[in-house]
């Protein structure tokens, strides 16, 4: 059953005594198998390289597919890693772009 995660309603996890945010994470491959991103803000193919290169450096995705028209990023991920959606989201803002929408199964 696939779970659609929209950025505006995603839970985040509860903080610590300090306020410090735990990272929500999902273990791979028991739980998760791969993630659809949906980015906001691509303009041309080199906005779709930027957000493709963050993702990659990522040590648990294995492979990411990419659908430059639908600005969608489909990540696999490497076997027995621990999945960090607060660090894919990251890393696609970091690159200077907006997460529109996750989707995992």
């Amino acid at each position: 059953m696939k779970k659609i995660i929209f950025l505006l309603a995603i839970c985040m996890a509860t903080t610590t005594a300090t306020n410090a945010a735990t990272t929500t994470s999902i273990n791979a491959p028991a739980e998760i198998k791969k993630v659809t991103l949906v980015a906001s803000g691509l303009t041309c193919s080199m906005c779709s390289k930027a957000i493709f290169k963050a993702l990659t450096k990522l040590d648990f995705v294995a492979e990411v597919k990419v659908d430059i028209e639908s600005s969608k990023y489909i990540l696999t991920f490497k076997a027995g890693k621990k999945v960090l959606i607060d660090q894919i989201k990251l890393a696609v803002t970091d690159a200077g772009f907006g997460v529109q929408s996750l989707v995992y199964e």
